[in-house]
């Protein structure tokens, strides 16, 4: 028997779970190399406090599974493993973290605190972790992260979903200049500066959806180039100005649904010529043009249920040839636009119409076999 399964032995006699050694062994996620334990998984087996045991005994451990017990408290004792590099703490009744618990973990590279109780951090508290590249802090309940990930330069992802944030810094994430994955959704936010997003420019994925949004500044976007996704699902914008999606030419996703959006320019969309997905459902848009569309000639997926659309200009998708779903029910169209029967690449599309043009409708659509055809006549 190697001596850290003794050790692994005397931490469950401390905690109260020295009878579940053989089971601890058995998991696939509890590894030794050597006779040294270099993973170790402690998930699920009840644990209440950590008490001052400190990992770091283990001096080839860099996997430490910890998640879904009811540890209510982190020390700055538990954790003096210099090796250590990827930390679960998830699913745990964590209210409080010292500000020096990771101070020894110079090579973490990866830390879960998603779903505890956690208020707040220490400002400080990853000052030593600039090797970090996954963050999940969601599904807490803090309102305030200023200057937390000043030292995390290397920081790849980060989710701060389901917290309780209501204003974020220009500088809030000036450091993160290899930020790929920013979550945001599910806070309290209502507006930002125009610079948040300036050092930025590696994100591919933005999430902002389920907050209080009512305006984006001018531009905000600019510097994310290539950026693939933007979600502002579920806010309380009203008018987008004209600048808000330049520069995005790489963009391949953007949804704008459950907002109060009445109108927005004819010029809005001009630089998304990769967008393949546009969802503005649930809005109050009642004008859409060709001019909307006009340059999103990659564009395969248009969902606009749910607003007060009544007509539609002829050559409205002259230019979107690929579009292959399209989804108006609750638009009431008053005449089908003549582009529309020029969409060879339609294979799902859901109507409302009036007077005579779902015949020629049902007609078209027998003709080319679409199966998930649904008209819905007033």
């Amino acid at each position: 028997m190697s001596n850290d399964t003794e050790k692994l032995r005397g931490l469950l006699r401390q905690l109260g779970h020295e009878n579940k050694i053989d089971s601890i062994i058995k998991d696939n996620e509890t590894q030794f190399e050597d006779g040294k334990l270099i993973s170790l998984s402690l998930r699920r087996i009840g644990i209440k406090e950590l008490y001052d045991f400190d990992f770091g005994i283990f001096h080839d451990l860099r996997y430490l599974n910890l998640k879904h017990n009811m540890i209510k408290k982190i020390q700055s004792k538990n954790f003096n493993s210099v090796e250590l590099k990827k930390l679960i703490l998830d699913h745990n009744l964590i209210e409080k973290i010292d500000k020096n618990t990771f101070i020894h973990c110079i090579n973490l590279d990866y830390l879960s605190l998603r779903t505890n109780s956690i208020k707040f951090l220490d400002k400080k508290i990853f000052q030593n972790n600039s090797k970090i590249e996954h963050l999940d802090l969601s599904n807490n309940s803090m309102d305030n992260v200023s200057n937390m990930f000043d030292n995390l330069s290397n920081l790849k992802y980060l989710n701060l979903s389901r917290n309780r944030l209501k204003k974020l810094s220009n500088l809030e994430f000036s450091s993160l200049k290899n930020l790929i994955v920013l979550d945001l959704r599910v806070n309290e936010l209502k507006k930002f500066e125009a610079d948040i997003f300036q050092n930025n420019e590696k994100l591919i994925a933005l999430y902002l959806q389920n907050n209080k949004i009512s305006k984006l500044p001018d531009g905000i976007f600019r510097k994310l180039g290539i950026i693939l996704d933007i979600n502002l699902e579920g806010n309380n914008l009203i008018k987008l100005d004209k600048s808000t999606f330049d520069g995005l030419n790489n963009l391949l996703e953007l949804n704008l649904m459950n907002n109060q959006i009445e109108a927005f320019s004819e010029d809005i969309l001009k630089d998304l010529k990769s967008l393949e997905r546009l969802y503005l459902s649930n809005n109050k848009i009642s004008v859409l043009k060709m001019k909307h569309f006009q340059n999103l000639e990659k564009l395969k997926v248009l969902i606009v249920m749910n607003n007060p659309i009544y007509y539609l200009e002829d050559d409205i998708f002259s230019k979107n040839i690929l579009l292959e779903e399209l989804l108006m029910n609750n638009c009431i169209l008053e005449k089908i636009p003549e582009s529309f029967y020029e969409l060879r690449n339609l294979k799902k599309i859901k109507f409302m119409m009036r007077g005579d043009d779902n015949e020629i409708l049902k007609m078209y659509f027998d003709e080319k076999n679409i199966g998930d055809f649904i008209l819905n006549i007033e």
